[in-house]
């Protein structure tokens, strides 16, 4: 069914400023909410929120006084069940920690903002243009300043502000939100790659040239030694080897490129210090948590979820309930499972898991009807889906939607990627026959 993955519009096209307005301000938030520590504290997450929120309701009056139709997916379907949950256990009182669920929503909100503000402004050819560059840039620049400042730092971020009692890398406090970040804006910046340069740009020299920046950022996940950003990485490999793989025959024809492109891979490779990443992905930290008992976790927010069956604990709650559950004690708080899709089902139950599984279900869907597509701009929008793939994937070991930048970004990617394809001429009208 077509229908279902591409978006629904009446005829009453919305102006040029609103689509603008909504692409920068998606992307501007998203972007300052990565530099900005991660959107860890407050006092950067909640302006962010409170823009984008400021974003929709400047879009919905818009839409009222213009007279402009609002775009439709169903994708919005499952996601506003989920808010609709989240709002019902809170307004009901249905949630172990009323504080904790207020604080989830208003970042649920903030997310479901971002989505909708991408899906509107990313609709055609040059704005998913303009996205894709500033994520090449954003990538280049963030993974330079992470790479620098780990070796010159000292676990103080941007030089100045102290993280010595976490694991910083780049603008994140936890390396592994770090890595997830990576894990989402390294496929986009490698479609770059794929781009057509100037006339007498040699190919293989402009592939080369831009493959670097990828290259510079999957070298500072390396460098981070986080194991699960690694694997993600490996994993978004193969699944883009699956999707773009040209068969050896063409492959045979661009020898040349793909040639280069391994020497630039081994000598990335070469330069990076194993021996102490090595040490750091073979063994654990003291403070970070191991396989067994990230499993015991999991069994744990089983438990939760058999006593809170229909609508779970209470969305964002798991801090509050799982020392009830904890199956060992190791003397640490555990303020997150480690695994998100296990947290879900504790918080938010069987309620919670149809929206979840609904929105995976439509992002597939979608996702394989960019992949039968054949419009220019398809490579960057499959190079969006990996990176939504990729950031889940790493989800089932880590924590990763609860770094306010990342589940932004998250969703920003996804508003982008569930594009039917771009309009790339108006519409031609018919002609009067006499």
């Amino acid at each position: 069914m077509p229908g279902l993955v591409q978006a629904i519009t009446r005829e009453n096209e919305p102006p040029e400023w609103a689509t603008s307005m909504a692409a920068l301000l998606s992307l501007a938030c998203a972007l300052i909410a990565v530099v900005g520590f991660g959107g860890v504290y407050s006092y950067v997450s909640t302006p962010v929120y409170i823009a984008l929120y400021a974003g929709i309701l400047v879009l919905a009056l818009s839409s009222a006084s213009l007279g402009f139709d609002l775009p439709w997916t169903p994708l919005l379907i499952p996601m506003l069940g989920f808010g609709t949950l989240v709002l019902a256990q809170y307004a009901l009182r249905r949630t172990a920690y009323l504080g904790d669920t207020r604080t989830g929503l208003f970042g649920l909100a903030g997310c479901g903002a971002i989505f909708y503000l991408a899906f509107f402004g990313f609709r055609d050819a040059k704005r998913l243009r303009l996205l894709r560059m500033a994520l090449f840039t954003a990538t280049g620049v963030i993974s330079a300043e992470a790479i620098l400042q780990y070796f010159t730092a000292n676990k103080y971020i941007y030089w100045f502000h102290n993280a010595t009692y976490a694991w910083p890398m780049g603008p994140f406090v936890y390396y592994n939100h770090y890595a997830g970040c990576m894990d989402l804006l390294i496929p986009p910046a490698v479609s770059m790659m794929f781009t057509r340069g100037q006339p007498g740009d040699q190919p293989w020299l402009r592939r080369v040239r831009l493959g670097l920046v990828p290259l510079l950022a999957a070298g500072s996940v390396v460098l981070s030694a986080s194991r699960g950003g690694v694997g993600t990485l490996a994993f978004e490999a193969v699944l883009a080897a699956a999707i773009f793989w040209p068969g050896w025959e063409q492959v045979r024809k661009q020898a040349a490129a793909w040639l280069s492109a391994l020497v630039i891979a081994a000598a990335g490779l070469l330069a990076v210090p194993w021996r102490p990443i090595l040490a750091r992905l073979g063994g654990l930290g003291a403070n970070d948590a191991d396989l067994t008992n990230r499993i015991k976790v999991a069994l744990a927010c089983l438990l939760i979820f058999r006593n809170h069956l229909l609508s779970g604990a209470g969305f964002n709650t798991f801090a509050a309930v799982y020392p009830r559950y904890a199956l060992f004690d190791n003397d640490l708080r555990w303020l997150y499972a480690h695994n998100e899709y296990a947290q879900l089902l504790a918080e938010t139950g069987i309620v919670g898991a149809i929206c979840a599984v609904a929105v995976a279900v439509i992002v597939f869907m979608s996702f394989w009807s960019c992949r039968r597509g054949r419009e220019p701009m398809r490579r960057f929008r499959l190079a969006l889906f990996i990176g939504l793939a990729g950031l889940m994937a790493h989800s089932l070991v880590d924590f990763q939607f609860h770094a306010p930048a990342n589940a932004l970004l998250f969703f920003l990617f996804a508003g982008a990627a569930v594009q039917p394809p771009p309009r790339w001429a108006p519409r031609r009208r018919a002609r009067a026959h006499p």
